[in-house]
């Protein structure tokens, strides 16, 4: 009969994950679930009054007596309030248990998404084509103009180490991306000589610029 009446506590538990006791709200929650707790405690007193005394004559235990109601509410109530507490809490550390869970999941999915993209990114600046045309560009330096071949080489020497120091950083300073940058065209001029111009007109005042 406790059990069958304990079915009183069901239509609680969603009120309890949608409406915790939390935020800026929560006094008011606070009364509600005070209410919502007067309410399951009467239901569950009067439901454990019918089920044992629709029982009892059907068990041949003769009629139940469960004494006087006043009295029998207030009394039953103390148990239920610590009861629906008890339950409140455990559908709490539930919920919390599945936001920490799916925590773990969006931080570990941000983690891999942001792995993706640096490895996009680098992949972006270390373009096969590009390089296989830089070393072509030396390879027919080597032998006509070998100052000319060693210097390409140290550029892009220059280029690739700072491709893979800066690959995990989301912002540099401007003066550090020009520096980056000027390699890249220094390997670029090799290749198409007087074909390619490039003026760079940047205020020293926004080189320390993110």
């Amino acid at each position: 009969a406790s059990c069958l009446a304990g079915l009183a506590l069901l239509p609680a538990l969603p009120f309890m994950r949608r409406r915790p006791v939390e935020g800026p709200r929560w006094p008011a929650r606070l009364f509600l679930h005070a209410g919502l707790s007067l309410a399951v405690g009467a239901t569950h007193t009067l439901l454990m009054w019918g089920v044992r005394s629709a029982l009892f004559p059907l068990l041949g235990w003769g009629p139940y007596d469960y004494g006087d109601m006043r009295f029998r509410f207030p009394m039953e109530y103390l148990k239920q309030a610590a009861v629906y507490v008890l339950v409140y809490g455990l559908v709490r550390f539930v919920a919390w248990l599945r936001r920490s869970r799916e925590s773990e999941l969006r931080a570990s999915d941000l983690s891999r998404q942001l792995t993706e993209a640096r490895l996009a990114a680098l992949k972006r600046q270390l373009e096969p084509h590009f390089l296989f045309n830089a070393l072509n560009t030396v390879s027919a330096f080597v032998r006509e103009d070998p100052a000319r071949a060693e210097a390409m080489i140290g550029h892009l020497s220059a280029f690739l180490r700072e491709t893979l120091r800066h690959a995990d950083a989301v912002e540099v300073p401007l003066g550090r991306e020009l520096e980056f940058l000027s390699s890249w065209l220094e390997i670029m001029k090799a290749r198409f000589e007087d074909r390619l111009d490039v003026t760079v007109d940047v205020p020293p005042e926004a080189l320390g610029a993110l």
